[in-house]
């Protein structure tokens, strides 16, 4: 089991002027990553802060879950010449 964790900071840009343009969102996520034979698993959970662009939600915060899957490379040791 490895943790990990970080800071983002996202921004949509829109495509043209008449769409609704948004603020940058900013926060931060933990997880770990978990073998399991071949395969890494990553869990993740991020909280943002986010302005509602559309005024649809009613909070300022955002939970993201997230899991990656991805196979374990094979990291060969080569011994020196």
């Amino acid at each position: 089991m490895t943790p990990y964790g970080g800071l983002r900071v996202m921004q949509v840009m829109p495509m043209s002027r008449n769409a609704v343009h948004d603020t940058p969102t900013a926060g931060g996520f933990v997880g770990m990553r978990l073998r399991f034979g071949d395969v890494d698993v990553s869990p993740e959970l991020g909280v943002y802060h986010d302005q509602s662009a559309l005024g649809i939600r009613s909070t300022s915060y955002i939970i993201v879950p997230g899991v990656s899957i991805s196979p374990r490379r094979n990291r060969r040791i080569h011994p020196g010449p």
